[in-house]
């Protein structure tokens, strides 16, 4: 099969101004994409995008954000070298895979990279798009330098590109109990088992969170818990390292909950993180289900609609415990 270098995937929901004017900002890449593919929810999503361009696939996935991301990596199928991986609120430097393809020729052995944050984050204000299209253009208007890789740093999902070979049978976990909160870390992890991975201060971009946690205190709270305790069962944390991010996270939360910040529900976290501890001293030994938490099921879990897509097949990537059952709708 003839492949061609780099794929973008981006899974959105519910932000299709954010959407476009990344997809603006990757075809003003010093080197733009060969293809861009975007995995919106609900067809507003991909409302302002350019459907007749030729180097963009707009695809209506399922429910989950892991279940979209997993839909993007099969519609990429294996025709690309390299897989870009951007939050549809993260806006990257014009360089980002410029600088990226120049640290995976100069490396073979390297198989993951990040870039560095600049502003905006985890648990941080929003920027606007306007503030994070300025911060942008002032960082790339000083000289570029040569990209370098730092290994005392993992990988990210916010902005993350994978040799398309290493990531095998490796997919975004859609069993987790509560939502998709740490299946991009999960993701990471399992790639980071399986070759050099590291972060590249050089390469680097403005995670916006115009809208922060979209859903609610209590349930972020549970995912904190539940997810990582997941998470250590199947391998991709460690024990210990499970019990520290519990044990800092609770405090955080508890410490914080006094004085909270006006975008964060920390007292509602901090309930779940309490429940969450419950569920798993009461079961410590069994995997906490979805429909025991309250959380609705995914209605397309278990629903495969391969058949009525031409030539439908799981694309042989093979091998997971949790493939994706059906390939996106083309929208």
């Amino acid at each position: 099969m003839i492949q061609s270098d780099v794929a973008v995937l981006i899974a959105t929901k519910g932000r299709p101004r954010l959407v476009a004017d990344l997809v603006q900002q990757l075809h003003s890449q010093t080197r733009p994409p060969d293809h861009i593919f975007v995995v919106g929810s609900h067809p507003d999503d991909l409302t302002p995008l350019d459907r007749s361009d030729s180097r963009l696939t707009c695809l209506l996935g399922r429910k989950g954000r892991a279940a979209r991301l997993n839909d993007a990596i099969m519609a990429a199928d294996e025709s690309y070298r390299y897989l870009v991986f951007f939050d549809d609120d993260f806006l990257p430097s014009r360089f980002w895979i410029e600088q990226a393809l120049d640290l995976f020729n100069s490396s073979p052995d390297m198989i993951g990279i990040s870039g560095q944050i600049v502003a905006g984050g985890a648990d941080r204000r929003g920027v606007c798009p306007d503030d994070a299209q300025v911060i942008i253009d002032v960082r790339d208007g000083f000289p570029i330098e040569s990209p370098s890789l730092d290994p005392r740093f993992g990988l990210v999902g916010s902005n993350l590109a994978v040799r398309h070979a290493a990531v095998g049978d490796v997919w975004f976990d859609e069993t987790l109990p509560v939502g998709s909160w740490l299946a991009d870390a999960d993701f990471c992890a399992r790639i980071a088992q399986r070759g050099r991975v590291g972060r590249a201060p050089q390469i680097y971009g403005v995670k916006m969170n115009p809208r922060l946690y979209r859903e609610a205190g209590r349930r972020i709270g549970l995912a904190q818990i539940l997810n990582a305790a997941h998470l250590a069962r199947k391998g991709s944390f460690s024990y210990s390292f499970t019990a520290r991010f519990m044990a800092r996270t609770i405090f955080a939360n508890a410490l914080l909950s006094f004085s909270p910040e006006s975008h964060i529900d920390r007292g509602g976290r901090l309930l779940g993180n309490l429940q969450g501890l419950l569920k798993l001293i009461s079961s410590p030994a069994k995997a906490i289900a979805r429909e025991e938490l309250g959380v609705a099921p995914d209605p397309d879990q278990g629903k495969s609609s391969l058949a009525a897509m031409p030539g439908g097949s799981n694309l042989g990537r093979g091998g997971s415990p949790n493939p994706p059952l059906r390939r996106p709708i083309a929208f």
